[in-house]
Formats: structure tokens, sequence, C-alpha cells
């Protein structure tokens, strides 16, 4: 669960140098909350709403944005927005494609 001060901040320091498409393998459901992506203070994802009514269902491979990995750029930081009847994340991985040069 999470709270809109709530913030995730993934460590990139194993991923090589340079930039990639970044996909997530995410869940949604009725209590799904948003989330967005950042690089520093950059937001790298509009805001993606994981709330959806019945059943959840996976959303495999869903392109989320492109990060740019260099020297004081190896971290990702997830943010959310939240209410109090909307406030889970379920998140399977994230999946980084390097682009060719």
């Amino acid at each position: 669960t999470a709270t809109d001060e709530s913030r995730l901040k993934i460590a990139l320091d194993e991923i090589p140098d340079g930039r990639y498409k970044l996909y997530a393998d995410i869940a949604n459901n009725e209590k799904g909350c948003s989330f967005s992506l950042w690089q520093g203070k950059k937001q790298v994802s509009e805001w993606i709403s994981t709330g959806r009514p019945g059943k959840e269902e996976r959303v495999p491979m869903l392109l989320t944005g492109e990060i740019a990995i260099r020297e004081f750029y190896r971290s990702l930081t997830i943010r959310f927005k939240t209410s109090p009847v909307a406030n889970t994340f379920l998140l399977s991985r994230f999946i980084f494609v390097r682009e060719n040069k």
C-alpha cells in the first residue's frame, strides 16, 4: 500500500550507461492507485492509473517511458497518487530495453 508521500527508489548501479525504453508488468485492481516514474527531478512517465473495477487484471509489458542511465542518474523513483479507497500498487518487474546508438 502507498500514500501520496510514499516513494520507492530503485538503484540502477548494475545497468550499463545508455538510453532505455522502460516497460513494467503491473496489475490493475479495484484498489489500485496511480503512479509515475521519476529520474532525479525529471518525470519520465505520465501518471498511470492501476485502478480498475472488478477482478484483478495483469498488464504485461506496459511502456512507461524512456530513461537515460549515466553518471549521477543511476536511480529511478516511483511516486504515487492515492485516495483512501485506492492505495495499492502491484508491480511484478521492470524491463529495460536498450536503444541502439
